[in-house]
């Protein structure tokens, strides 16, 4: 594998715990190339979404990480907030595996998917253009699922 997308060496994060630091995940490493999927898989508690937060710097404050962590040759933990937000999404994205603590209940899901939408570079009248469309009185959901296609991929 010569390209390397996401390469990580010697993951490590940990959280304090009564006064120690406590390790949560532990030396990973892996390397990705361009078009490949990754999927992380383990007990609960194994360290999956942890791993994954590192990676997309979403971690709370308080979690100290440590080791490598590159995406197309940038250092992901040194980079600004402004490079995370453009590498979110856009890059590299998480999957959750719980859908019910992804979405904000108290938000419409257009609103937070336009949302992410727009924090991407899209712009709004694009975003205007889809909601029109995507709303028309007696679409089929064969058409609704076309024009899904058609602007999301």
């Amino acid at each position: 594998m010569s390209e390397k997308l996401l390469e990580v060496r010697g993951l490590r994060v940990e959280f304090p715990v009564g006064g120690v630091w406590l390790p949560a995940v532990r030396d990973v490493d892996l390397v990705l190339a361009p078009g490949e999927a990754l999927a992380l898989v383990g007990e609960s508690g194994s360290g999956k979404s942890v791993t994954a937060l590192a990676l997309l710097r979403l971690l709370p404050t308080q979690a100290r990480v440590t080791g490598e962590i590159r995406f197309q040759g940038r250092d992901l933990l040194a980079a600004s907030e402004e490079e995370m937000r453009q590498v979110r999404g856009a890059g590299i994205s998480m999957i959750f595996q719980e859908p019910m603590t992804a979405l904000n209940p108290v938000m419409r899901v257009g609103e937070q998917v336009a949302e992410a939408v727009l924090a991407h570079g899209f712009p709004r009248h694009w975003l205007d253009r889809f909601k029109t469309e995507i709303n028309a009185e007696g679409l089929s959901e064969e058409a609704r699922a076309a024009l899904w296609r058609k602007y999301l991929g």
